[in-house]
């Protein structure tokens, strides 16, 4: 994973890298609102957003994500009242244990925000961004993801909507108002989601169709 932190540092400290952290600090700083006095985790790189961040926020880097081959998380249940995990969800090798990690180090209640590549972006395709490397995600499998994680979406958002080639200081600080127009182009997703104190009751299957079932499955040959 060293090689993927290296490959962060060298694109944010490019000029493109910078408008893409500027067009991310503007849709983070957007979405997270006053996170004054609560206890935050950042999993994956900081760099894009790290003037954002509360000093006491603690880094979960890149580096530690070979310590994901356990998929334990350093850190005690419920330590966390908000996650943010951004360039670790496309490297982590296996989501939905990272997710239930995530789930067991948060405060009842708390929220965390995911920010992946979108497979059905312009940028899934382009190695020379960190959002052209990894596992992308369309929306409805980052949504899907949290739901199964016992998590409840509350919003969502898109971010760097026009071309890699193309993109800019002049294109990041727009992005709010392209959104609604090219959100199906956009190359990075953001969903912000709350911790789920229990599992979703399964809807009740009526008598009549749970006869149907048992009628036409193998046990009744």
């Amino acid at each position: 994973m060293k090689e993927v932190n290296t490959d962060i540092e060298l694109f944010y400290s490019s000029p493109k890298g910078q408008a893409v952290a500027q067009a991310l600090r503007l849709l983070v700083n957007d979405m997270l609102g006053k996170l004054g006095g609560k206890r935050i985790l950042l999993i994956g790189s900081a760099l894009p957003v790290a003037e954002l961040l509360p000093k006491h926020t603690l880094i979960y880097d890149l580096n530690e994500i070979k310590s994901y081959e356990r998929y334990v998380l350093p850190f005690s249940d419920c330590s966390f009242d908000y996650v943010l995990i951004l360039h670790a969800l496309e490297h982590s090798g296996d989501d939905h244990l990272l997710l239930r990690e995530v789930w067991r180090i948060m405060e009842d209640g708390g929220k965390a925000l995911l920010i992946a590549a979108n497979r059905r972006g312009l940028w899934a395709g382009d190695e020379t961004t960190p959002f052209g490397k990894g596992r992308p995600y369309s929306q409805r499998q980052i949504n899907t993801l949290l739901k199964n994680n016992f998590f409840t979406l509350y919003q969502e958002r898109k971010a760097l909507l026009l071309p890699a080639f193309i993109y800019g200081n002049y294109i990041a600080k727009r992005e709010k108002k392209l959104e609604k127009i090219l959100g199906f182009t956009a190359g990075a997703l953001a969903v912000e989601a709350e911790k789920t104190m229990y599992a979703p009751t399964p809807k009740p299957i009526s008598p009549r169709v749970f006869s149907k079932r048992l009628v036409n499955s193998k046990l009744w040959g």
